[in-house]
């Protein structure tokens, strides 16, 4: 296995990517967008399982996440973030041995951000996967916006996960945010959930839904919703009976991984056979 720190410029300052790749030819790049707060190292247990399966992974820290730049967790234009997110893959794709399909892993804040990278270049990637995903109608981020000021909360680690390492190894990690909610922030994601509602028919690839039953931030009806007005011509959806946010993460994190490598291989599979 090879990884790979990559530096790029995005549009507030130099982004922060990670590579692994199999010593063979990849069979497709995945590219993994992390949560609010959190940052894409967060994600290298599931990297490394990706790549036995004979695929590469990209995690990139979004702006004022991880190791990037720019003021802690704050995104002001979510389109800005999708085009980082563009030349992110690019990068990959430059180092990688020849193009391949890109299948798109969204985790939270993440999934937003992947169905708006879909949206705005239908034809890049051939899959997206869903996991705790904001992508339905966010209505406690539209409840505090309506307050002259936000409630003092931030997210309780005990939420991510019913793994209670998990939950405190969250809580100590120097890079993750654990300051408030900053408004700019909760109104560029309305925003950008409202532009996803108005071009949701241009999502016309596979898609695949993850997501826990018992998550306390993103409860699981509004984006499930989401999932089915997508006009995909493919749609997994898998509910997981008292998992919390953090679904890759969780105590039933092989149950969920098994899932997500065999969505990504039937995901392949379906395109090859189209292809021929």
């Amino acid at each position: 296995m090879n990884f790979e720190e990559i530096q790029i410029n995005g549009h507030e300052g130099i982004l922060h990517l990670r590579l692994w790749s199999p010593s063979e030819k990849p069979r497709a790049l995945v590219l993994i967008l992390h949560g609010y707060a959190e940052y894409g190292g967060r994600y290298a247990h599931v990297a490394e399982a990706l790549v036995e399966n004979g695929l590469a992974v990209l995690a990139p820290d979004h702006v004022g996440h991880g190791l990037s730049e720019g003021e802690r967790a704050l995104i002001t234009d979510f389109g800005l973030v999708v085009d980082d997110l563009g030349a992110a893959a690019a990068a990959a794709f430059e180092r990688l041995p020849s193009q391949m399909p890109l299948v798109l892993v969204g985790h939270s804040m993440g999934g937003l951000l992947a169905a708006r990278f879909v949206q705005r270049w239908p034809e890049r990637a051939s899959g997206a996967a869903f996991f705790g995903a904001v992508i339905g109608d966010w209505k406690w981020a539209r409840e505090v916006l309506s307050l002259p000021e936000l409630p003092p909360e931030d997210s309780d680690p005990l939420g991510m996960s019913r793994d209670l390492e998990v939950c405190a190894a969250y809580e100590a990690d120097p890079l993750v945010y654990r300051g408030l909610y900053k408004r700019a922030l909760l109104e560029a994601e309305v925003i950008a959930l409202d532009q996803f509602r108005e071009e949701i028919d241009n999502i016309q690839i596979p898609v695949g839904f993850f997501h826990g039953t018992a998550d306390p931030f993103v409860p699981y009806g509004d984006s499930l919703q989401a999932i089915e007005d997508m006009p995909s011509p493919a749609k997994t959806i898998k509910l997981y009976d008292g998992a919390k946010h953090e679904l890759l993460n969780e105590i039933n994190k092989k149950e969920v991984m098994s899932d997500l490598q065999r969505w990504v291989d039937d995901t392949l599979r379906d395109l090859k056979e189209t292809s021929t």
